[in-house]
């Protein structure tokens, strides 16, 4: 069963990401998400997972956020496309791009790549997500940096509370409950399970904060997704 839906996983991915360039070629990038957003819940649909999303009501879709969430899978990124009703541009590292097919199709997207090891790219990569921010989309960035080993939350990196520092854009803490445990620990079995999506309250922020309003906003937020992770999933 495994391998049937990993065979169909790269079918659809492959087929989706063929079929949006070719229609990003004549209409432009903008309808990348509306794609992006039938993928993902295909995506889960193969895999099993169902998706329960709480506080979507309080999202404005009329005006730009930075999300943030807890990062435990590979299944993070379609969780987050398909519970969210918004536009929004992720954050990844520039070597996915050299995944045949899916690596172009990343390029081509209205995401934002960024260079880890390199300290000017990645501010680079920064003010691209401001112009994406400015052309009316949102940001989501994982502020762990990267995926947690063993389903327990590791401390914030500065990127996105920098990022909205600058911006002066709501922050929304969103909590993913039950995603680590999505692929056994063997990677042998994708398990059929049930994820929680839960969007908290916007947080409001001023521009140009300090870099210890920074920090408190940073621990704040860290706060208000880790709270739920030890409550059950109904």
């Amino acid at each position: 069963m495994y391998y049937i839906k990993l065979f169909l996983i790269v079918s659809v991915t492959v087929f989706d990401t063929v079929k949006v360039l070719f229609f990003m070629s004549f209409k432009g990038s903008h309808i990348f998400h509306s794609h992006s957003h039938k993928w993902s819940k295909l995506l889960l649909k193969i895999s099993g997972v169902k998706l329960k999303v709480t506080g979507r009501e309080k999202i404005d879709k009329s005006k730009s956020h930075i999300y943030v969430a807890n990062h435990a899978s590979l299944y993070d990124i379609p969780i987050l496309l398909a519970g969210l009703d918004d536009n929004v541009c992720i954050m990844y590292k520039k070597e996915l791009e050299k995944i045949p097919i899916f690596g172009y199709g990343l390029k081509k997207s209205p995401f934002i790549s960024i260079v880890r090891s390199d300290p000017r790219k990645a501010l680079e990569s920064i003010q691209n997500s401001l112009k994406t921010l400015k052309d009316g989309d949102s940001l989501f960035i994982f502020p762990e940096g990267t995926r947690t080993t063993d389903g327990n939350m590791t401390p914030f990196k500065r990127g996105a509370f920098m990022i909205a520092s600058i911006s002066g854009l709501p922050i929304v803490p969103v909590t993913i409950k039950g995603s680590f445990d999505i692929i056994s620990k063997d990677k042998k079995a994708i398990n059929t399970t049930t994820i929680e999506l839960i969007i908290h309250d916007p947080i409001q922020n001023n521009e140009k904060l300090s870099r210890i309003e920074e920090k408190e906003l940073m621990n704040q937020v860290h706060q208000i997704i880790k709270a739920p992770l030890n409550q059950n999933v109904e």
